[in-house]
């Protein structure tokens, strides 16, 4: 569908100017002939009269981008923008085309100027969609795609550049965000010995039923660690059959980047890989990151499982962000057989009672 579009604009501005396919030296110096078709309110897409639906319909049929639409409510406009963006991702001979529509064989990246040509018609339109493509404006706000001006130019002719994060969702690209990776982990839920208490399981379960119904979960697994507190997130995301995020909070001093973005990409990768997030160590965090961390906790969807040891700030954080504990006190005697039991048996080794 963006081919489509594309040739059509290549017709376009080939039967404006009849001379341009084969000038060898087109896109590096202006002529006068031009120069004045331009000051008159002409250029390569001047009159192309396009619209952004078919492109946005056809679009829909992926996942990645029927995503972004279900999530942010794109229009039609941002839509087919994206994919224009996209677009260069993909082939480099887009890059090509990008170049010879834009009059200028070094700018081989659509533009605000380039989208705008394609996708909209009449004065109106052109300005509906400048604003969309403005920093303050909902592609850019969010972080799906912006603009990147050089000082002194103008935002128009500035080249569009996918935020990495989409960009693997676009391209179907595996792992998590490489921003996030060095303490992020995205991956399939382990089995399980079934080695939980019977209470704590039963809660568990119960919680995975409702997730499986739509709802979204907010779980405390209170107590010291070591108490089944990593097989109640794997058993958790298993049940409820989504993959399981991890975060590691020790390692978060040493991600590359803004505090604030980092987390604003967790919560965003968790929606896009239809995740259960699961957050250990932020007892480990430093006081000034507490309130950063506690305002994301309430926003983090479908499914968000935090360790909370006793005497932790999480605790009260954890109860003012809604979530419901569960309790993980010490295995009791019964229950710690029962997993030596277990455990010798996935070896092999069958143990009596008196062993």
């Amino acid at each position: 569908m963006l081919d489509g579009v594309l040739s059509a604009a290549v017709l376009w501005a080939r039967q404006a100017d009849p001379a341009a396919a084969s000038d060898r030296w087109r896109g590096l110096y202006l002529d006068q002939a031009t120069a004045e078709a331009l000051a008159a309110g002409g250029g390569p897409l001047a009159g192309l009269r396009g619209t952004p639906a078919p492109l946005a319909a056809a679009c829909l049929h992926d996942h990645g981008f029927a995503l972004l639409r279900t999530m942010y409510g794109l229009s039609d406009f941002e839509l087919a923008s994206v994919a224009l963006t996209a677009a260069a991702e993909l082939d480099a001979r887009y890059g090509r085309v990008f170049g010879f529509l834009h009059d200028d064989v070094t700018r081989r990246l659509p533009t605000p100027s380039l989208a705008i040509g394609l996708f909209s018609d009449g004065a109106a339109e052109r300005d509906v969609a400048r604003r969309a493509l403005t920093s303050g404006a909902l592609l850019a706000r969010e972080r799906i795609l912006h603009a990147e001006a050089p000082e002194n130019e103008p935002l128009l002719i500035a080249p569009l550049r996918l935020d990495p994060q989409i960009r693997q969702l676009l391209l179907n690209e595996p792992g998590v965000d490489p921003r996030l990776a060095s303490f992020c982990t995205l991956r399939a839920p382990r089995p399980q010995q079934g080695t939980l208490a019977p209470e704590a399981a039963a809660r568990l379960h119960a919680a995975a039923e409702r997730m499986r119904e739509g709802r979204r979960l907010r779980i405390a697994l209170a107590g010291p660690s070591g108490c089944g507190q990593d097989e109640a997130a794997d058993l958790l995301a298993e049940w409820s059959g989504h993959p399981l995020l991890c975060a590691d909070l020790r390692a978060f001093p040493h991600a590359s980047g803004d505090p604030a973005l980092l987390l604003a990409l967790l919560r965003r990768e968790a929606l896009l890989a239809d995740a259960v997030v699961r957050i250990d160590n932020a007892e480990t965090l430093a006081p000034e990151l507490h309130p950063l961390l506690e305002a994301e906790l309430p926003r983090i969807a479908p499914a968000l499982v935090v360790a909370t040891p006793p005497g932790s700030w999480l605790v009260p954080a954890a109860a003012r962000a809604g979530l419901a504990p569960v309790a993980f006190d010490p295995p009791d005697a019964v229950l710690r057989a029962r997993c030596w039991r277990d455990g010798a048996a996935a070896h092999g080794i069958a143990l009596d009672a008196t062993d």
